[in-house]
């Protein structure tokens, strides 16, 4: 038995030199600019990600440290009120003796 005959397959077909033309300068050109404008916008993006991050973590953190400072407000104001309170009722006794 002989195997069969294998057809001939096209795997890579060159571009013919008449098709192919180069880019013009103008096109060259708008190419560069685009490729210029990529790569200084890309940084000022990150950059500005960056910053914006930095601007999140300090908010969360001070709006923590401000409930901090409330709570100690309201426990200060709260012992002071039962030091006034205390000392008004001693007074009270003392006027009463």
């Amino acid at each position: 038995m002989q195997p069969a005959e294998k057809k001939p397959e096209v795997v890579y077909r060159r571009r013919a030199a008449d098709r192919y033309s180069p880019p013009t300068e103008s096109a060259v050109v708008a190419d560069l600019a685009r490729r210029a404008f990529v790569r200084a916008i890309t940084p000022l993006i990150i950059g500005f990600l960056l910053l914006l991050g930095l601007i999140v973590a300090l908010g969360l953190r001070s709006a923590n440290k401000m409930e901090s400072v409330a709570f100690n407000a309201r426990d200060l104001a709260f012992q002071y009120s039962a030091q006034l309170t205390l000392l008004q009722d001693l007074r009270l006794m003392v006027t009463k003796l």
